[in-house]
């Protein structure tokens, strides 16, 4: 893993220090400076595909260039060209082994075309919807088109963000690329609180979290309806300490070089209904998917609702190139698109007192949204099937122990996340003031919480599990 190395905690103190030593007005010297450290970050764990970033990136900075100066009937070539050579690319590294196989399945054994030996480059399905939105978004007359290629490049490859987003976008990005930004104590003490947070939830927490979950999923059919639930829960939440743990260091570390990115995660657990949960979770990638792709198939006159669900369908495709992935989505579609039009979670509760009528809410939703787990979680589609069979009770439910101790640490990590994110639902303002604010604040962050934080991280250092969302 690209974190458990002593070569990263230089990497980090280091580049800040270079960064914030070139002088302010060497707008040009820095984003030169941070291009080649985020090419160095990714070469850190594949330099062969760092050609497909430059190519990437060299298509659509001189197709976004051809847009802008060409006649009206010719633009819409060049972003074929932006589009066909981005979803080309992504297609063949991640989903051109999962087609032959199907094709594969319907032709007689004597047919086959085997396989290909394939490696996913990482954070190829960040960096070509990242890529590709500027390219239509110049199309579309939203965007000017980048003349200068070093800032373009650092737009695509920007080192804390490359690996798993934010997806971010061109008129919210590129422009801070551009004006002189001076150190600032307060950019430095939140980021650093950020990415000790995101941190604490990646290296400490989730992997805990997954060495119990993931232990329990190896045995989908061993367990009674509730444990089904409790390995669905669990993975929900090891997702979303690893995820939101890993956009919480991208998001710290862009901040203390003075880099404001998207917030991709906001207050999960207080998810109404399916349309709410997608402005919470992932929310850089519901939004690109909104205006990439649903809006797009609404203007040419599908429904709203076949708009939604062929959006999620390809969400689903996203997280991955299997069957199991695609009928998660079509899941999330099919909930959706009952959400929007009967306002299903809302009626399941509208007879119950109003005050409890919002956690209920959440209940709902969560008990949907679990249901659609074991196709995302599972290690095939046979076992999601047994998985939901048992949760649903009709599976051969079996009394007794998985073999799976209940350790202190999984305990700790699994009261840990609740709680953080309880206070970042119900204290998040009050708990920046104090420790931004107050000497005793600060004085507790920087005696007590700083050097825990540390301590736990460089501890779970050594045994973190990889990344989930780097296989995307």
């Amino acid at each position: 893993m690209l974190f458990n190395s002593l070569a990263f905690w230089l990497f980090l103190p280091i580049c800040l220090l270079v960064y914030w030593w070139i002088p302010s007005k060497r707008i040009g010297f820095r984003n030169w400076y941070l291009l080649l450290v985020s090419y160095l970050f990714y070469c850190a764990w594949d330099y062969r595909f760092l050609s497909l970033i430059v190519l990437s990136t060299s298509i659509d900075f001189f197709s976004s260039i051809a847009i802008h100066g060409s006649e009206p009937s010719k633009k819409r070539y060049w972003l074929y060209l932006s589009i066909l050579s981005n979803i080309g690319v992504l297609f063949f590294f991640k989903y051109f082994n999962f087609f032959l196989d199907s094709v594969n399945n319907l032709l007689p054994e004597e047919s086959s075309m085997g396989s290909l030996s394939i490696i996913l480059p990482i954070g190829i399905s960040f960096y070509t919807f990242q890529s590709l939105s500027y390219t239509v978004d110049v199309f579309r007359g939203v965007q000017k088109p980048e003349r200068n290629f070093i800032t373009f490049a650092l737009y695509v490859a920007f080192f804390p963000q490359i690996l798993a987003g934010p997806i971010e976008r061109a008129n919210r990005l590129i422009p801070q690329f551009k004006i002189q930004k001076k150190f600032k104590r307060e950019n430095l003490i939140f980021g650093f609180d950020r990415f000790l947070l995101g941190m604490v939830k990646k290296v400490v927490l989730s992997p805990a979290i997954f060495e119990f979950s993931n232990s329990l999923l190896l045995n989908p059919s061993f367990g009674t309806c509730l444990e089904a639930w409790t390995k669905g829960a669990l993975w929900f939440l090891y997702l979303l300490m690893d995820f939101s743990g890993y956009s919480d260091m991208a998001i710290g570390i862009a901040r203390m070089l003075g880099i404001e990115l998207s917030e991709n995660f906001k207050f999960v657990f207080k998810t109404q209904n399916f349309p709410d949960f997608w402005k919470r979770w992932h929310i850089t990638l519901g939004e690109w998917f909104r205006d990439y792709v649903h809006s797009p198939l609404q203007r040419r006159g599908f429904s709203k609702y076949a708009a939604g669900f062929y959006s999620f369908l390809l969400i689903g495709l996203w997280h991955g190139a299997s069957f199991n992935f695609l009928i998660w989505g079509m899941g999330m579609g099919v909930f959706w698109c009952l959400d929007v039009r009967f306002k299903l979670i809302n009626r399941m509760t509208q007879y119950f007192p109003l005050a409890a009528r919002s956690s209920l809410k959440t209940l709902f939703f969560l008990m949907f949204f679990l249901l659609l787990g074991p196709f995302f979680t599972a290690y095939s589609f046979e076992d999601a099937i047994v998985i939901l069979k048992v949760m649903i009770g009709l599976g051969p439910e079996q009394n007794g122990s998985t073999g799976t101790l209940v350790s202190s640490s999984f305990v700790f990590s699994t009261c840990l996340a609740l709680l953080i994110e309880f206070f970042a639902m119900n204290q998040a303002c009050r708990g920046a003031d104090f420790f931004s604010s107050s000497r005793a604040g600060r004085n507790l962050r920087l005696l007590v919480l700083f050097p825990v934080g540390i301590l736990l991280c460089f501890e779970g250092l050594w045994s973190s599990a990889e990344f989930k969302y780097f296989q995307f």
